[in-house]
C-alpha cells in the first residue's frame, strides 16, 4: 500500500467511525480506492458541517473530519471507569439518585475548582437544577448537544479531565 492509499484508507475510516454516530453520513469501507461512495461520505460530511460540497477534503475539512471522528470513537467507547459505571446506567437525568450521581458531581465539583464560571457543586447522589446547569456548561464547552443529560460522550469527556 502506497502513502496516498494509507491517507485514503484513513480518511475512510475516520468517516465510518462518523457514520456509526451520524445517520446521515453514508459509511464508507476503508478500502485505500477514493470512489463514488468515498466521495458521497464526503459530500455528505461537507454538508452536514457546513462545508462547500465539493467532494475534495482539503485541511480544514480534514481537521473537522478527524475531530469528529474522535468524538465518535468517544461515543461509542465504555464510559471511562472513574467509578464502575456501566453504558446501560447512562444517560443521567434531573431526579436520578445514586453513586453514578454522586459522582457526576464530584466531577463537576472538580471543574468549579478550576473554572470560575462553574459553580462549586453540592456533593450528594441526587441530580438536581444546578447539576442540569452545570452540565449544561460542560457541554458547550465540548461542543456537544446541550442536552443536560449526561451521555457517554459528556460523561467520558468530564471523566477524563477530572482524571488529569
Amino acid at each position: 500500500m502506497n502513502d496516498k492509499q494509507r491517507a485514503i484508507t484513513e480518511l475512510q475510516q475516520k468517516l465510518y467511525d462518523v457514520s456509526k454516530v451520524q445517520n446521515d453520513i453514508p459509511p464508507v469501507i476503508p478500502d485505500g480506492i477514493f470512489g463514488d461512495e468515498t466521495e458521497e461520505s464526503v459530500k455528505a460530511f461537507q454538508r452536514k458541517f457546513g462545508f462547500s460540497e465539493t467532494g475534495k477534503v482539503d485541511f480544514e475539512l480534514w481537521d473537522r473530519i478527524n475531530e469528529e471522528s474522535k468524538k465518535a470513537l468517544f461515543i461509542l467507547s465504555d464510559p471511562i471507569q472513574v467509578i464502575s459505571i456501566k453504558k446501560e446506567a447512562l444517560p443521567l437525568v434531573i431526579g436520578q439518585v445514586g453513586k453514578e450521581v454522586q459522582m457526576l458531581n464530584r466531577m463537576l465539583q472538580h471543574l468549579g475548582e478550576f473554572y470560575s464560571n462553574f459553580a462549586l457543586s453540592e456533593l450528594g447522589d441526587r441530580f438536581t437544577d444546578e447539576t442540569q446547569r452545570e452540565v449544561k456548561k460542560w457541554q458547550e464547552i465540548i461542543g456537544h448537544n446541550v442536552s443536560g443529560e449526561v451521555d457517554k460522550l459528556t460523561w467520558n469527556r468530564l471523566a477524563e479531565h477530572y482524571l488529569l
